[in-house]
């Protein structure tokens, strides 16, 4: 049985509660806990060489832990397209945040290690250039014309994954075809505020590529058809009603029109000549439109022969 020295004892060493003995609230207690966070920089300078002085960086975005920050700050106008792509795909890949930090100009190659960061800084009087690949290459004719599909198929790709939604669809399209996108601080920073916004409403980063309007020139003549044959079967139904009924509806009376007004210019457009074709279906087309009843627009290439058959 514990003494009432000990029985005071243990009683001492009992943590008070917030409230104390006399019930009044003395304040919150602080837990603090320590992470060890490291930061690394690295400073992208000039032209971008060879890989191979750029494996110590490569090896730390591999191995970073993700508590580990990455900078790369860069200035530079590009260089070795196969070191900037190597260093994107280890970007892509590493645990680390990785922070690219526009500190002067980031050309060619540098925009697209710039655009490849977790986070992007961009400073004041900064620049940004975008530009088709430049290559060279030997061999036997068939051999280059094999690499250019090749390399051009690829590179549409990689700008793409890269650069969008951060350049317009229509601005790499221009890329790709030679054109140059230049682009300052202003404008960098408004780009960069949107593509947060985006990403922060949850929107995804590209659009689905919208069908073309026209679409073939052999299914563009397709729905003419369905359209066509619905007009008749609308008529047949439209008869047998009347029959029954005696007196024709309005809905009636409009399909027996249309029917009529159709037919012949659908007449006209199997029997035309190749050089009237055209003008022959697209006047079908304005007299479908005008009835509500086709969602074509006049087009300028005949289908084959075999897909232009009569309903």
């Amino acid at each position: 049985m514990p003494t009432p020295s000990n029985r005071n004892n243990q009683e001492s060493q009992e943590p008070e509660s917030p409230e104390g003995e006399s019930g009044v609230f003395r304040g919150l207690a602080r837990y603090e806990s320590c992470a060890k966070v490291r930061q690394l920089s690295y400073y992208i300078s000039g032209e971008i060489v060879e890989p191979n002085y750029y494996t110590e960086l490569f090896h730390t975005l591999r191995s970073a832990d993700e508590s580990d920050v990455i900078a790369l700050h860069l200035n530079t106008s590009g260089g070795d397209f196969d070191t900037g792509l190597q260093l994107i795909n280890n970007m892509m890949a590493s645990r680390a945040r990785v922070v690219t930090v526009l500190e002067a100009r980031g050309f060619s190659m540098g925009a697209f290690i710039f655009l490849a960061g977790d986070e992007l800084v961009v400073h004041d009087n900064c620049q940004l250039l975008f530009h088709i690949y430049s290559a060279s290459m030997a061999g036997r004719g068939h051999e280059q014309q094999a690499e250019v599909a090749a390399i051009s198929a690829w590179f549409r790709r990689f700008m793409t994954r890269t650069c969008s939604p951060f350049l317009s669809d229509s601005e790499i399209s221009g890329v790709l075809k030679g054109s140059d996108v230049w682009m300052d601080s202003d404008e960098i920073s408004r780009r960069l505020a949107r593509l947060h916004r985006a990403r922060e409403k949850g929107r995804p980063g590209r659009k689905p590529q919208p069908a073309h309007p026209h679409g073939r020139a052999e299914d563009s003549v397709k729905p003419v058809q369905r359209v066509e044959r619905a007009s008749h079967e609308t008529a047949a139904a439209a008869a047998a009603s009347a029959a029954a009924a005696g007196t024709p509806s309005a809905a009636e009376r409009k399909a027996g029109s249309a029917v009529q007004a159709l037919e012949p210019l659908w007449h006209q457009l199997q029997s035309a000549a190749d050089e009237d074709w055209n003008e022959r279906r697209n006047a079908l087309i304005l007299a479908l439109q005008a009835l509500d009843a086709s969602p074509l627009r006049p087009a300028d290439a005949r289908p084959a022969p075999d897909s232009a058959s009569a309903p």
